[in-house]
C-alpha cells in the first residue's frame, strides 16, 4: 500500500466517523442550546400574567348567640343559647377580591345582638351577644359550596359593619354605626359582638374584603 493510498482510506475513515458523530450529536432546540461539548436549557418562557382559572372567595360564618330576658323582678323568664352555621356570609368573585356579591342571613337577623332596657322603670330587660367564627375559603370555578369543598388560599382582612335596624332598608345601602376590622388566617378567626348602645337592635354585616 502506497502513501497516498494510505490517506485515502484514512480520509474515507474519518468521513464515516464524522456522519456517525453527527446522528448521535445532540442539537439545539426546545429549550436546549448546543455549544461544544457543553448543553444549556433556557429558562421557562411561559407567560405568568396569563389568566387564572376563575375562582370563588367565600366567607364563611359560624354563629353562636346567648342571651337572657328577664321580669320586672329579676327572674330570668328564658335563656337563650344557640349554635349556627357554617355559612355563606358574603362570597367575592376573583380576580379581583373587591365587590360583594351576596349577602346570606348573617347580614338579615339571624346574628342580631342588643341590649334593651324596658321602659317606665320596671327592672325588665332582654339582652343578646353574638360570637361570630369567619373563615375564607376558595372554590373553584362559580362554587361557593359545599364547606367542605373550601380551601384556605391566603389571608384575608375584612371590615364588619354594626347595622342599627333604623338605618336598615331593604335593598338600600346601609351606614354601619360602628365597624371592626378582623384578620381571617388559615385558622379563621372569631369576635364577640356586643351592642354600643341600649335599646337599639344590630346585625353584623361584612361590608367588604381584602386580600394581605
Amino acid at each position: 500500500m502506497t502513501w497516498d493510498q494510505l490517506q485515502q482510506l484514512r480520509s474515507a475513515a474519518q468521513g464515516r466517523i464524522q456522519q456517525r458523530m453527527e446522528k448521535v450529536q445532540p442539537r439545539s432546540g426546545k429549550g436546549a442550546i448546543v455549544s461544544g461539548g457543553s448543553i444549556a436549557l433556557q429558562a421557562d418562557r411561559r407567560d405568568y400574567k396569563q389568566e387564572e382559572q376563575p375562582w370563588n372567595l367565600a366567607i364563611y360564618a359560624t354563629i353562636h348567640v346567648w342571651g337572657e330576658n328577664r321580669d320586672e323582678d329579676g327572674s330570668v323568664v328564658f335563656y337563650r343559647d344557640r349554635h349556627e352555621g357554617p355559612e355563606v356570609a358574603a362570597h367575592f368573585l376573583h380576580p379581583p377580591v373587591a365587590q360583594m356579591l351576596y349577602h346570606s342571613s348573617i347580614g338579615m337577623g339571624s346574628a342580631r345582638f342588643y341590649h334593651i332596657i324596658w321602659p317606665q322603670g320596671s327592672g325588665a330587660y332582654s339582652w343578646r351577644k353574638a360570637k361570630i367564627t369567619f373563615e375564607a375559603l376558595a372554590f373553584s370555578g362559580d362554587q361557593i359550596e359545599p364547606y367542605e369543598d373550601g380551601t384556605f388560599r391566603f389571608p384575608v382582612e375584612i371590615t364588619v359593619g354594626y347595622i342599627s335596624d333604623e338605618s336598615y332598608e331593604l335593598n338600600k345601602p346601609v351606614k354601619p354605626v360602628k365597624t371592626k376590622t378582623l384578620r381571617i388566617g388559615r385558622n379563621g378567626v372569631s369576635y364577640t359582638f356586643e351592642p354600643p348602645q341600649q335599646n337599639v337592635f344590630y346585625r353584623p354585616q361584612i361590608m367588604e374584603a381584602r386580600r394581605i
